[in-house]
């Protein structure tokens, strides 16, 4: 099969491109509660994080 270069994407993506880590270290106990609470809100854990984090 012959290769066929991929077309880059033009969209334009501004602040929505999250390229920045930020690591925690918990207990297991911890992650579960965070995991739980995170799916009770239908939510991802870095969602969940960065909701709670941003509010004023």
């Amino acid at each position: 099969m012959p290769y066929v270069k991929a077309e880059p994407d033009m969209r334009k993506k501004g602040d929505k491109v999250k390229s920045e880590w930020i690591k925690v270290r918990v207990s297991k106990a911890e992650f579960e509660t965070i995991h739980r609470i995170a799916e009770k809100a239908g939510l991802s854990i870095s969602e969940l994080i960065r909701t709670r984090l941003m509010k004023e």
